[in-house]
């Protein structure tokens, strides 16, 4: 059903590419890497050109043929079981939105049968919506009707150390979308009014001494006053609109999170 999802969004290969190709920064160069749900094959064709001898598996015959007719190494083969038939086989293994389409049960059997295929000192990277992020988990991650729960960084985390794995890095993908519902450039602090143009440098003489008479009246005295009032009003108002603004600019942070999280674990043992 995945891959059928796939092609009824219309996700297409650079966009997935480009999402999936910085993950190799977690494998160590040239290494023997297995895609688990490697579904058409973006990552392992980047896998490939960067000189990884890759191979993808997958459940679903479509997304093998996708990745067979780019020429990539796939087969047909359900994880649970091609991973405890591949014990010690591989250096690295990338699992991407594949583990959410799986219950608490199902997930901690292929993070644990994971662990078995690496051998010593080989590396695990998982991948999967972000629950964190508010349009993720009430819009996105439901749409897909093969999910079948969300998972954060902690539970992949204890899942990885249950297996018996050393959790070595994990996060939020920052360069995944946010789903914006507004532009935090709008939160942004106006740039400050320019200053008021000077008056002009001649003034008749009887326009000065009128200034100069009316600038030592009560009135201009109580005009000044005034004016200071209301500028410190002013700025307390500002301080306050800018504590605001600070405020929604956190609240927006935490809401709308980047929609991908990651979780890197070693096998322990490697030299």
């Amino acid at each position: 059903m995945s891959f059928d999802w796939y092609q009824f969004r219309q996700f297409d290969r650079a966009t997935v590419r480009a999402a999936r190709e910085p993950y190799l920064r977690h494998f160590a160069a040239g290494a023997q890497l297995l895609d688990v749900g490697c579904g058409r094959g973006e990552f392992l064709e980047a896998a490939g050109e960067q000189g990884f001898d890759a191979r993808g598996i997958d459940l679903d015959p479509a997304a093998i043929e996708a990745s067979r007719a780019a020429g990539l190494a796939a087969e047909v083969a359900d994880a649970l079981e091609f991973l405890p038939d591949h014990p010690d086989a591989f250096d690295a293994i990338f699992c991407a939105h594949l583990v959410e389409h799986l219950l608490a049960e199902d997930a901690a059997r292929l993070i644990q049968a994971a662990a078995g295929s690496l051998r010593p000192g080989g590396v695990l990277c998982l991948v999967t919506p972000n629950p964190g992020s508010l349009p993720t988990i009430t819009h996105e991650f439901w749409r897909d009707p093969s999910h079948a729960r969300p998972y954060d960084v902690e539970a992949l985390a204890f899942l990885c150390g249950q297996a018996g794995l050393e959790v070595t890095a994990s996060g939020i993908d920052e360069a995944s979308p946010r789903g914006l519902a507004i532009d935090p450039a709008d939160l942004a602090p106006n740039d400050p009014a320019p200053p008021a143009a000077e008056p002009p440098d001649a003034q008749s003489r009887l326009a000065g001494a009128v200034a100069a008479q009316f600038d030592r009246s009560r009135l201009a005295a109580q005009l000044r006053a005034e004016i200071h009032a209301q500028q410190m009003r002013i700025e307390h108002l500002e301080d306050r609109l800018e504590q605001v603004t600070a405020a929604l600019r956190r609240l927006v942070g935490v809401i709308y999170e980047p929609s991908e999280i990651y979780v890197v674990a070693t096998r322990p043992g490697g030299s």
